[in-house]
């Protein structure tokens, strides 16, 4: 065997062995994807994940002991109310309003970005005839 023909077999070696040790990093490489491979194995089969997803919750509800309710605290109204009376109807009327002028304020607050221009424009035409110029859509007097 020529030397020259010996020279070709190892770099014809090394190609073979670099593809080799390529496909091995790519197989490596998608063997540590977690992520990747999750998404792929809930696609190919979702009833078994999600039954899965739920035997788990039921195992889980029944390992877990279920917490007692605490005891509501004492009202403080009722309190007062032993030692003042009952309050009065003007002041539940009073909180209404001001459960009323809450959501007033609240649809104003969400309103108001798309009224302002329309709210600039009339401002806008009344100062402008206030102070005795012509607005733009009308002709000069």
């Amino acid at each position: 065997m020529s030397e020259e023909e010996r020279k070709r077999q190892l770099a014809l070696e090394l190609t073979r062995a670099r593809a080799s040790i390529s496909r091995h990093a790519a197989a490596v490489r998608h063997g540590l994807d977690f992520p990747n491979r999750v998404k792929e194995s809930v696609k190919s089969s979702p009833i078994v994940w999600v039954a899965g997803a739920a035997g788990a919750v039921g195992l889980l509800s029944l390992l877990v002991p279920w917490r007692r309710g605490r005891q509501a605290p004492q009202n403080v109204w009722s309190d007062l109310a032993s030692r003042y009376g009952r309050p009065r109807p003007v002041a539940a009327k009073v909180a209404g309003g001001g459960a009323i002028v809450g959501i007033a304020l609240t649809a104003a607050r969400f309103l108001l970005p798309f009224l302002q221009p329309a709210i600039m424009s009339f401002i806008r035409s009344k100062v402008n005839e206030y102070a005795g110029k012509s607005s733009p859509g009308e002709k000069g007097r």
